[in-house]
């Protein structure tokens, strides 16, 4: 038998503040916190097993965390008639932690208590393991509107995330845009059949941290081997992976027309 649990609490929190004597400036933050744990417990009992030595249990306990908090800066407003801005800046920084336990029993003398007394059991492991990520970003984005048909966009983010090697931790990524509504001009006004008519050219870098934490370190593994003639296990280390300092963002460039 099995018994499988997974509980989930989040929530999402927000502030907007237009700052005063100062017309079109904002300041807006978000807070989006995570909290998931479960576990799954496991018991093969006596009447399950085909023989009387396999009954065993087995306990697993994970705890994952994550949260995201963003600081918005906008500054929105039109010069004269013609000239439109919208400036947006962002900091943010994120965090995910995860740890994970799990305890096996075997060869059990009873089965009465199915996992709640692990002890039971002549053969007995534990295992646990966790893990940790940050990531900060940086984001500066200007729109420019002029006589609402010849449109421009530009942003610049810089990101950087505990994944990687020290001196590849961040990246750069721009992109720009340039639009112009056709249909608003005067030229067009005539041609019934089109009512909303633009062209538009655009071109950036988008990053990419898909990978696991700790991938670009050396890690090692353990093993449980036999020493000696008394039958007793003695625990090895060796090579897990080696480390790759070259490891860093990976970068998409796209042009789209």
């Amino acid at each position: 038998s099995n018994e499988e649990i997974q509980n989930n609490l989040f929530a999402s929190f927000y502030a907007n503040v237009k700052v005063p004597f100062i017309e079109g400036l904002s300041y807006k933050v978000n807070a989006s916190p995570n909290l998931r744990w479960s576990h799954s417990y496991n018991v093969t009992r006596q009447d399950e097993s085909k023989t009387n030595n396999m009954k065993a249990a087995k306990k697993v306990n994970r705890n994952y965390y994550d949260w995201m908090v963003e600081n918005i800066i906008n500054y929105n407003r039109y010069i004269g008639k013609d000239h439109h801005i919208d400036v947006t800046l962002l900091y943010s920084r994120n965090a995910m932690e995860f740890e994970n336990t799990s305890a096996n029993a075997s060869l059990m003398t009873s089965d009465a208590l199915g996992w709640n007394n692990l002890g039971l059991g002549e053969t007995q492991t534990v295992a646990s393991d966790a893990n940790e990520v940050q990531g900060v970003s940086y984001m500066a984005r200007l729109n420019y509107r002029f006589k609402e048909r010849y449109l421009a966009t530009f942003t610049v983010r810089r990101d950087g995330s505990s994944v990687f090697a020290a001196d590849n931790k961040y990246a750069t990524f721009p992109s720009g845009a340039l639009s112009w509504l056709v249909s608003e001009e005067e030229f067009m006004k005539g041609i019934k059949p089109i009512d909303m008519l633009k062209l538009r050219v655009s071109y950036g870098a988008l990053g990419n941290q898909a990978i696991s934490p700790y991938q670009s370190l050396s890690k090692l593994g353990t093993t449980k081997y036999v020493f000696g003639d008394g039958g007793t296990t003695s625990l090895g280390y060796y090579p897990g992976n080696m480390a790759n300092s070259g490891l860093k963002w990976e970068t998409t460039y796209t042009t789209n027309i």
